[in-house]
């Protein structure tokens, strides 16, 4: 072995260690989840930069970076998931929360992604498994228009304030035609204070992730 590929072998194992130390748990899942990605040649882990996304840029779009792992995994097991619940992940990248959504009985998970470049993968992964609950759309999330077909609501902080407004309109309106109880789970909820605004949403609950951002969890009357 080349001292090279040693040197690098080493780094990454330290760097293993190091993320085990640190949490045990993140880690043991991501190392079976990308086992589990790897067998059937799935990819959505990575870093897109908002630049390189392909979305206008007035639109104010943010990095990729994918949002599924044990802490979602954990979240979805408190709120009891039950055969008659939808979701949608709203800019769903390549799709790394549905793969978590997937182990649960929701009877449609769907996502909203506006970056062709993530719709290819994502459409490219979801191809991929047989499960048949699971599809994606192409588009901008404001412009989505079958929110009446869904009870819960995923995001990752995944658009600025100009997509989040017209995103949200588009929810009021659905509810206030179809009123039902709504729950958005947002995670890195930076726009906490337009959801309140709304006055449809209030906040229920939150919980921690990997890092020192949030869960938030919102659910209508």
């Amino acid at each position: 072995m080349k001292l090279t590929d040693f040197k690098r072998k080493f780094k990454k194992g330290v760097a293993l260690l190091y993320k085990f130390i640190k949490n045990p748990q993140l880690t043991y899942d991501d190392f079976f989840q990308f086992e589990f990605e790897k067998k059937k040649g799935i990819i959505t882990r990575g870093f897109v930069k908002d630049v390189n996304l392909g979305i206008p840029i007035e639109l104010n779009p943010h990095s990729y970076v994918p949002g599924g792992n044990i802490y979602l995994k954990i979240l979805l097991k408190k709120m009891k998931i039950q055969k008659s619940d939808t979701i949608i992940d709203l800019g769903c990248g390549l799709g790394s929360p549905m793969l978590y959504m997937m182990r649960f009985p929701f009877t449609k998970i769907s996502g909203v992604e506006y970056s062709k470049e993530l719709f290819k993968g994502c459409q490219n992964n979801l191809d991929k498994l047989t499960d048949s609950r699971i599809n994606v759309f192409y588009g901008d999330a404001g412009d989505f228009n079958y929110f009446d077909e869904y009870n819960y609501i995923f995001m990752y902080n995944p658009f600025g304030t100009v997509t989040m407004k017209r995103v949200l309109e588009r929810i009021m309106r659905s509810y206030t035609k179809n009123k039902r109880i709504i729950t958005v789970i947002y995670k890195n909820p930076i726009f906490h204070k337009l959801i309140i605004e709304t006055g449809i949403f209030h906040k229920i609950s939150e919980f921690n992730t990997e890092d020192n951002f949030k869960f938030f969890v919102y659910r209508t009357e």
